[in-house]
């Protein structure tokens, strides 16, 4: 096995502009919960992960959530 751990480095909410609409299909003017993580697996950083998540569904999402698991929260509480 192997030990890992999760850095929340950034964690904000936005409002979708035209150039993140079209990377990702959001409507401009949406807003929605932007999340940057580093993750270390045996004491060495291996994983970068950004995450945009529309505000509308990911209610109440927090960094400590983005920290364990963010879709444990969105699958378990919110149930999406």
């Amino acid at each position: 096995g192997f030990h890992s751990e999760t850095e929340v480095i950034r964690f904000e909410r936005l409002e979708i502009n035209p150039k993140l609409s079209e990377t990702t299909g959001f409507a401009v003017g949406e807003h929605a919960i932007s999340i940057l993580r580093r993750r270390k697996v045996d004491g060495k950083f291996s994983i970068l992960d950004w995450d945009l998540f529309l505000e509308k569904y990911s209610e109440g999402l927090t960094p400590e959530h983005a920290k364990i698991s963010t879709y444990d929260y969105l699958e378990d509480t919110l149930g999406l």
